[in-house]
């Protein structure tokens, strides 16, 4: 015996089609109109929407004025809510530095995780601005990572202008985030902490001093690449 079951059709609700209303009429004014079912809750929203768009929009003069401009509205609507793919760099370690250390020795680091480090566009490196008081504050904190990277024998891409510096570290050979890398841009956060640095967000990352890196590591060449390779 197949008992009565109430259904409902959550594609064309029964109210669909809403009121004809004058073309004039503004399009919020419109959508006040709609059935709160339509306005108040994504989910829904979109199903009996997105079915109008399937069904009738195969020829849009079936449209009544009210429901051509929702489903513009719609549209519209949809698009703009839509997530672009990301485009975020993804870091790409040295051959001598194990995935799984590089990332769990990088994160803490990155801006994204509350660090103050930033990839580059190919993932191989990382770089971040600093601000001092003074130009002597500023020589003095690059003295300290100078010295520190003839401990490691390992060296930045960087610039220096008045009390500012911008500092890249990445490994020419093998290419990528070394385990150096990652070192020493700790060493700088905690060296910049005791020289004072001036917090200011956004210092340098797209400004001369950036520039001035870039130029410095094309005019250098693969300064990473051990003696007796890569050169006659």
């Amino acid at each position: 015996m197949r008992g009565t079951q109430s259904h409902v059709n959550h594609e064309t609700p029964s109210h669909w089609p809403p009121p004809t209303f004058h073309p004039s009429t503004p399009i919020h004014a419109t959508i006040k109109h709609l059935p709160t079912h339509l306005t108040t809750t994504p989910n829904l929203t979109m199903r009996p929407l997105i079915s109008l768009s399937s069904r009738a929009v195969r020829n849009t003069s079936q449209l009544n004025p009210t429901q051509h401009r929702i489903l513009t509205y719609t549209t519209c609507r949809m698009s703009s809510t839509t997530s672009p793919p990301s485009t975020a760099p993804k870091p790409t370690f040295s051959s001598t530095y194990p995935a799984a250390q590089g990332t769990a020795d990088l994160e803490p680091l990155l801006k994204a995780n509350g660090g103050k480090w930033t990839l580059i566009e190919s993932g191989k490196g990382v770089e971040r601005g600093f601000r001092f008081k003074t130009f002597k504050k500023t020589w003095e904190f690059m003295n300290i990572i100078a010295s520190e990277c003839a401990v490691q024998k390992h060296h930045p891409e960087w610039s220096n202008v008045y009390n500012t510096t911008f500092i890249r570290w990445t490994t020419h050979s093998p290419p990528g985030l070394s385990e150096k890398d990652v070192v020493m841009a700790r060493f700088c956060d905690e060296k910049a902490v005791e020289c004072g640095e001036v917090v200011t967000e956004g210092v340098e990352e797209k400004g001369i001093g950036r520039e001035l890196a870039d130029r410095v590591a094309v005019e250098g060449g693969d300064c990473c690449v051990p003696k007796g390779k890569g050169s006659l």
